[in-house]
């Protein structure tokens, strides 16, 4: 079973350990966006329909992500410049949306 809360509420939680919780809304509302968008409930896409690049392959991999940001700044301070709020909740962004071009739009039924 997929819960894209659940991950949403861990991704958050390792966020907010680094960065504070004040990114909590954005976060949450992407991985709203993120199920919508999967389950074709997104305006104007096709819900998925590809076997491996689907909505557990991008939660995992977001989770995943925030794993590897959380590990990263933890060492940031040995010769390594930290990558910050920003670049750091953006890469968990963009390991949540990495395959949302598999979907397909409503004009490209087949």
């Amino acid at each position: 079973m997929v819960n894209p809360k659940a991950v949403a509420d861990a991704v958050c939680a390792i966020l907010a350990k680094r960065y504070g919780s004040d990114l909590d809304s954005l976060v949450h509302q992407a991985f709203v966006d993120i199920e919508d968008a999967f389950w074709g409930r997104y305006p104007g896409l096709l819900s998925c329909d590809t076997p491996y690049h689907d909505l557990r392959h991008s939660l995992g991999t977001a989770l995943l992500m925030a794993r590897m940001v959380d590990g990263y700044e933890a060492t940031h301070g040995v010769d390594l410049p930290a990558l910050g709020r920003d670049k750091g909740t953006l890469a968990v962004l963009l390991a949540l949306f990495h395959d949302i071009g598999f979907l397909r739009r409503y004009d490209e039924r087949t």
